[in-house]
Parts: C-alpha cells; structure tokens; sequence
C-alpha cells in the first residue's frame, strides 16, 4: 500500500473511531457533556456546539482566539446541509463532532503517510492509528473541542517534520503552521517554531543561510503582530487575566517533586489513563469528571490491573521507539522535536492548569509517533500482543468514562 493510501486510510479510520467514541460518551442534545462547559475534564465542548454553531456568547476565545473564525464557516455550511433532516440542537452537535473528528484524522492520517513514506509497514502505521484514537480519544479529541484541531495541527507539524523535502520547504510549511497552532491554542505556537530550529540544526545538508534567519523573523514577527492585536482586544484582555490567575498552579516551583511524578505520569497517561472520579470542583459546582482518583489527588499510580498492564506495554514501546528513532539519524530530530515538546508541555502545566492531564492531546500524538519509529524492529510476537494490551487498557479506561458519565445528571 502507498504511503498516500496508507495516509487516508489511516486519517479516515481516525475520524471513525473519533466520531464512534464521541456517540459511546453522549455527545448528544440534552446531555450535560453538550450542554456544559466543563463536564468531561473542564472541557469546551458545550461551548463549541453552542457557540460556533448556535451563534452563542463565547466562553473561551481569549484562549483559543482562531477557532471561531476558522471553523464557524464551514459548520454553517455543514449546518445548512444536514439540517432539512435533524432538528438544529442535533444538527449542531453532529456537524461539531464530525468536524473536530475530521480536523484529528487529518494530523493522524497525515502522520501515518509519513511514517510509511520513511520505510514503516502499512499494517502496523494502522496500528499506530488505532493507539492514537484510543489514546486520544480518551482525553478528549473525540468530542466537540479545542483539543481536537490541536491534535490536528500537532500531526501535521510532525508530518511536515518527517517529510523528505527540502529544508526551505519543511521550513515554510511549519512557519504557515505556527500561526494556526497559536489560533487553536496559544502557547501551541512554540510547537512549529521549536521544529524549525530541530529542522536547521538536525539537517546535515544545509547550513543556516540567511533566508532561514529571514524566514524566523518574518515569522515571529507576524506572529507578535497577531498576538498584539488580539490582547488588546479588551474582551480578550479580561478572559486572558482571568484564566492566568484562576489555573495558576506554581506546582514546579512549590513541590519540584510532586512536579516530577506529574510529570511522569504524563508520559502514561498520554496513551493509557487511569478512571477518574466524579467531583463538584468547578466554578459551577456541577458534578464533573477529573482525574482525581479514588486514591486521591496525590496517589503516585492510580492505575487499577488492566491499566497497569497497558501502561507497563505502552512505556515499553515508547522507552524501544525512543531508542530507534535516536539510532536512526533520519528519524532523530523528529524523536528529539517530540520529547521536547512533551517536556515543554511538562514543564508549563506544572506551572498553569487545574488539569495537568487534560492537556495530553498535545503531546499524546507526537510520543504515538515515537514509540511507532520501533515498531518495524519489533518481532510479530511481541509488537501484536503489546498493541492489544495497551488498547485494551485504553478501551477499558473509555468504557470506565462511559459508566461514570451514564451517572452524571444535569
């Protein structure tokens, strides 16, 4: 199978399964995950459906300023299509889930093509797609939210990564990137950027000329100019400083060891979650899920059986991709743009964030992609079992979701 093929197989076995886990967790009119703001892990998704598809005042464009402007069009015109058959509360949650999905599988299926194109196996880049949409869709990409076009945007960005074209190109293509990147989500612009000095400094066949020097400036300016215009927006301003000092948690600085096992809970949690319980800890004081255990907020493994065994699975296969995505110089500063970006991450949300787990989808994609550079190394023996173990225990956490939802009551 062509890498192309592989890629929109991948992409569109993605946007499926993101779409079949959004149903299996009530993404649908009258339940409070489509109604409100922050039922599943203080999520956007009420605000979504409502806001770009409703016409609805906005809750968080201060935070994710282009979402609005980038996709209310298209789920108009989605909306104008599929409403003759629905009524416009389930038209509105349809087209909302559908595009997100979409906007997901694309950075997968793009991320898929590119693996098969530097030499991986077709049949086990989809099994790097089922891993993503279990791993993803257990922290929120299968429903209506920001995090899904992150998911998106982070997949292309490595994708363009592992791309075999020239320097220059990869280069623009990240810097058209990073200004979509910061739109979705603010602080996801340092992702392109912070491949683009991966790209120069990794790239043996190419120095720093002066057009990649014009080409960071231009950049980073038109990003300081977008940046400018939006915070001076006085809406923008107030929802800003609002949510700065509302998550602001300083765990790096107050507890560095606490910090360190967050952190390296991150690195499990991307692909395999523990269950959460249900708590009144949001500003509404409705019921919600957190991840907050039944062993309490400061339980270092909160894992029960089935997740241990596919959180012990996935760390292995991410500690082997690791070591082969090192080895191969080819595939080096894709390992290295990815682990940084996870640290990056590790290092800001122990700083700012009620969550640190919420924010996994930022990272959780780009460490699937690391672990699947040692999947082709594998022998059949132990690549197939460990794949079914560890989206076993992901699918183990979704139905765990699916139970604790099913007791949620508006």
């Amino acid at each position: 199978m062509t890498p192309r093929r592989t890629g929109w197989l991948a992409g569109l076995l993605a946007a499926a399964g993101f779409l079949a886990v959004s149903h299996a967790l009530h993404v649908r009119p009258g339940h409070p995950i489509a109604e409100r703001t922050d039922v599943f892990f203080q999520s956007d998704a009420g605000g979504l459906i409502q806001d770009a598809v409703l016409n609805r005042d906005n809750r968080a464009r201060g935070t994710h300023p282009l979402i609005y402007p980038l996709w209310t069009r298209p789920l108009h015109a989605l909306t104008r299509w599929i409403s003759p058959t629905f009524d416009p509360a389930t038209t509105a949650t349809f087209v909302s889930r559908l595009l997100v999905a979409v906007a997901a599988g694309l950075g997968i299926g793009a991320t898929a093509r590119a693996l098969v194109a530097r030499g991986h196996r077709p049949d086990r880049t989809i099994a790097f797609t089922l891993l993503a949409v279990v791993a993803n869709g257990h922290t929120l990409a299968a429903i209506p939210d920001h995090f899904g076009f992150s998911v998106g945007v982070i997949g292309l960005a490595f994708a363009t990564l592992l791309d075999d074209r020239s320097v220059r190109f990869r280069a623009i293509a990240l810097a058209i990137l990073a200004p979509l990147a910061f739109g979705i989500t603010i602080t996801n612009v340092f992702l392109p950027l912070g491949l683009i000095a991966v790209l120069v400094v990794y790239d043996r066949r190419a120095s720093i000329r002066r057009w990649h020097v014009v080409a960071a400036v231009l950049t980073i300016v038109a990003v300081g100019c977008v940046v400018r215009e939006i915070v001076t927006i006085p809406a923008i301003q107030a929802r800003v400083r609002e949510r700065v000092s509302l998550y602001l948690n300083l765990r790096l600085v107050d507890n560095p060891i606490s910090a360190l096992g967050y952190s390296f809970r991150g690195l499990v949690d991307a692909a395999v979650a523990p269950t959460p319980r249900v708590l009144r800890n949001n500003l509404d004081r409705m019921p919600m899920l957190t991840y907050e255990s039944d062993a309490g907020r400061r339980s270092f493994w909160p894992h029960d059986g089935v997740q241990t065994a596919g959180a012990l699975a996935w760390f292995g296969l991410l500690v082997w991709g690791i070591r082969s995505g090192w080895r191969d110089t080819e595939l080096r500063p894709a390992t290295v743009g990815a682990l940084g970006w996870a640290l990056a991450n590790a290092a800001f949300h122990n700083v700012w964030g009620d969550e640190y787990f919420l924010y996994t989808p930022h990272f959780a994609l780009p460490l699937m992609m690391v672990a699947a550079f040692g999947f082709r190394a594998l022998p059949a023996h132990v690549f197939y079992p460990s794949i079914v173990v560890v989206a076993g225990a992901a699918l183990h956490t979704l139905r765990q979701y699916h139970l604790l939802l099913n007791g949620i009551v508006e």
